[in-house]
């Protein structure tokens, strides 16, 4: 995750949480609560600070957080190479199709 994207989000915490008493301007505050986060995807953080947002009441802890933290799934590589071989099977159907089609209208 990038730090800009980061502070960005801990910001609409702040925006909605008032009240919540966190030091986010001073470096080293804002470093350890990167720190917590950065193994996240931009989207995993996003997406846990806004689950957060609607279901909370209380400011944001970090473990409060992680309750919301989705981690996406990373395709391995066979899942890489079948999927390509489904597209190129779609792309000699559509090819097919086509030639089919172009051969009636003749």
């Amino acid at each position: 995750m990038q730090k800009p994207f980061f502070q960005e989000q801990m910001n609409h915490l702040v925006t909605f949480f008032p009240n919540w008493n966190i030091a986010l301007n001073q470096s080293a505050v804002a470093k350890k609560w990167f720190e917590q986060f950065e193994a996240c995807t931009d989207r995993e953080f996003r997406l846990m600070v806004q689950r957060y947002i609607d279901h909370e009441t209380y400011h944001p802890t970090v473990a409060g957080l992680k309750k919301y933290w989705v981690k996406e799934q990373k395709k391995c590589a066979e899942q890489l190479a079948w999927e390509q071989v489904m597209e190129e099977q779609e792309r000699k159907r559509e090819q097919e199709g086509r030639l089919h089609d172009a051969n009636r209208t003749s």
